[in-house]
């Protein structure tokens, strides 16, 4: 079973201290694509960093697509050799609990029937998923114009138990992704001006599973999606302390436990 993962980051820091503090030591195969548009001058010789901006293939040009440049970048660049089995996509600001890689191998080999892996969970039904008028109206739109599907039809005929994921941390059979790619971009190309672009794309990923009726399943407790919003980066509200405790958790540096609020699948530093 062979994974190629991808880890999604803006910052070259953040990169260079991740592997300082061995953050993913553990996971085989792994490459850090930088996005966006900051400075590369640190890191723009390794091997194991791929800086979209300067592939043949990058749409980051609308950047509030967010990770799902990422995602475009792997897919139209041809990122992934033929012989890869699945291809993971990580957030930077993620915590990597122990032993993940070598659970989500053994989930792997134990099904190989698995098409996608989640690494959260909510309710399909709930107001997060598409609900939200804000995060999912134009992506509703959108599927009932390109693809004439009414999603919010579909979901009413899931059980009120029905789970589904909306974090972009997933890992993805490569057959699957690249089809869902192929598929996901007449949607895309739709909404792909609107400032809540980036929001579509979390649940689209999940529209399409749900759709096809592929083989989904999560692997909790293994991956940990933590924000701090970037917008609100420089909150005077934030104190430099709390800041530093955040970093030093993204980064690896820190693994006691700091105290964080959700707000539906994120966790948000107090």
């Amino acid at each position: 079973m062979k994974i190629k993962t991808f880890i999604v980051v803006h910052d070259q820091d953040i990169i260079l201290d991740s592997i300082r503090y061995k953050k993913y030591e553990s996971i085989d195969n792994l490459i850090f694509l930088f996005v966006g548009f900051g400075d590369t001058s640190k890191i723009k010789n390794r091997t194991d960093v791929i800086v979209c901006r300067d592939l043949q293939y990058n749409i980051e040009q609308y950047k509030d697509l967010t990770s799902y440049t990422a995602w475009y970048a792997v897919w139209k660049n041809k990122l992934c050799e033929s012989d890869i089995d699945y291809v993971t996509f990580l957030e930077y600001d993620t915590v990597i609990h122990q032993n993940y890689f070598q659970k989500l191998k053994k989930i792997l080999n134990q099904n190989n029937k698995i098409d996608i892996i989640g690494y959260s969970q909510i309710n399909v039904h709930h107001e997060l998923f598409l609900g939200h008028h804000m995060y999912s109206d134009g992506l509703i739109e959108s599927l009932k114009k390109i693809y004439n599907i009414d999603v919010l039809d579909l979901i009413k005929r899931y059980s009120i138990n029905k789970k589904c994921a909306i974090v972009l941390n997933r890992t993805i059979r490569l057959s699957v992704f690249e089809d869902y790619m192929k598929w996901s971009m007449p949607v895309v190309n739709d909404f792909i001006d609107s400032k809540y672009s980036g929001h579509f794309t979390e649940r689209l990923v999940t529209v399409y599973y749900l759709i096809n009726h592929l083989n989904h399943c999560f692997l909790l407790n293994a991956v940990e999606n933590l924000e701090f919003n970037s917008s609100n980066y420089e909150d005077t509200t934030i104190s430099n302390a709390d800041r530093q405790d955040y970093y030093e958790y993204i980064i690896g540096k820190n693994t006691e436990k700091i105290k964080f609020h959700r707000w539906g699948n994120t966790t948000y530093i107090t």
